[in-house]
């Protein structure tokens, strides 16, 4: 089966592409489309408008609106799945027999109708969801978030099985791809799509040591505070990037001689910022999928220093000197603040970053799509 048309269902406007989920699609989206696919594209609208260069390279996009009341939190299926019901996508879906992706756990409600029984369906496994929301659920101050992430992490348990229903699981992570073989068998590893095409670190010495996220997220502003108290007493000069940091942790830089916060930094903003850096620091506290920013600041930046559990599942962890603590961060900061980066360091990058090379994981993907048994 040569696959020629292909429709994908999306959690979100995968544009504008500015935060993990929806890089992930738009750019694997875009791959497909280089490769000669006719991509029909499914949206969830709720909190982005549709936007009409989605049209430049998708054969169709249709929209659907997002049920976000209450009342998509009354059911035995998890609130990110309800409240994506919809019979028009199911509708269209049946106009003709091609084989379906399914961005996300989250889009999967129709993953097991008798009606598409016979059709080729893809799952994207961005996460292993109910261990994510476990870990949000952990790390949640606010009661009524805590009880709505333990909720969800218990229905995204249950309700996981249905990815029998999929011919083909295509997992984010090496670890996930585990996970998800051993419950399912039907697994590959297709790493993230995003929006780089070639290593552009610069070499020499770098101006400071940064550290980037989206800052709105519970679990990057926990990072963010951790770079920031394991490096107020030292002489490294430090930035704190991102797109809304709390009032708590502004003042926490305030009150921090060495350490600046860019806020809300446009994406070409942000790449100046990371290309001068001298050491990105990748903390984090939250193991899910595979981080966006460690692909983007390996590509973009110097010296990237990472904790393991930035690394798991991502087969890059030669590409980075590790750190767990604070006082081996300090040490790793003051090793490497006069050690220039070199074409040897980016080079060394070029080899390994193939495995997350877009076009080549589009025809990856594409290649174990048309492997697929249609009997099954």
């Amino acid at each position: 089966m040569v696959v020629e048309h292909l429709h994908i269902i999306s959690l979100n406007v995968p544009f504008p592409a500015n935060y993990g989920g929806v890089i992930d699609i738009y750019y694997r989206a875009k791959a497909l489309a280089e490769a000669g696919v006719k991509v029909h594209l499914h949206c969830f609208v709720y909190n982005r408008a549709p936007h009409h260069l989605l049209e430049d390279f998708c054969f169709s996009v249709n929209y659907y609106n997002r049920n976000t009341s209450i009342l998509s939190a009354f059911s035995s299926i998890p609130y990110i799945v309800k409240s994506r019901e919809s019979n028009a996508l199911l509708q269209n879906l049946l106009k003709d027999d091609y084989p379906i992706l399914f961005e996300g756990l989250h889009t999967t409600l129709l993953l097991n109708r008798p009606e598409l029984r016979n059709r080729v369906k893809i799952v994207r496994a961005h996460n292993c969801e109910h261990e994510y929301y476990r870990q949000l659920f952990n790390n949640e101050r606010n009661w009524l978030k805590k009880i709505y992430f333990y909720t969800e992490s218990k229905r995204l348990r249950s309700y996981e099985k249905v990815l029998h229903n999929a011919q083909l699981i295509a997992s984010i992570s090496k670890s996930e791809n585990r996970y998800f073989n051993d419950k399912y068998g039907k697994s590959v590893w297709l790493p993230p799509a995003h929006s780089n095409n070639n290593v552009t670190s610069l070499t020499g010495i770098g101006k400071y040591v940064l550290f980037h996220a989206d800052l709105s997220l519970l679990s990057n502003e926990l990072a963010a505070k951790f770079v920031v108290e394991s490096l107020r007493e030292t002489a490294v000069n430090v930035v704190i990037a991102g797109r809304l940091p709390s009032k708590n942790l502004q003042e926490l830089v305030e009150a921090t001689k060495n350490v600046r916060l860019i806020v809300n930094p446009d994406a070409e903003a942000m790449d100046e910022i990371v290309a001068n850096a001298h050491i990105i620091v990748l903390p984090t506290f939250h193991k899910s999928g595979v981080k966006l920013k460690l692909i983007d600041s390996l590509y973009k930046g110097r010296h990237c220093i990472a904790n393991n559990m930035m690394l798991d599942g991502t087969d890059l962890d030669d590409l980075v000197m590790k750190f767990e603590t604070e006082e081996e961060l300090r040490l790793l900061c003051h090793k490497l603040q006069n050690v220039a980066f070199t074409e040897n360091d980016v080079d060394k990058r070029r080899v390994a970053l193939n495995y997350y090379d877009n076009n080549a994981n589009a025809k990856k993907l594409l290649n174990a799509i048309e492997n697929i048994d249609v009997r099954i």
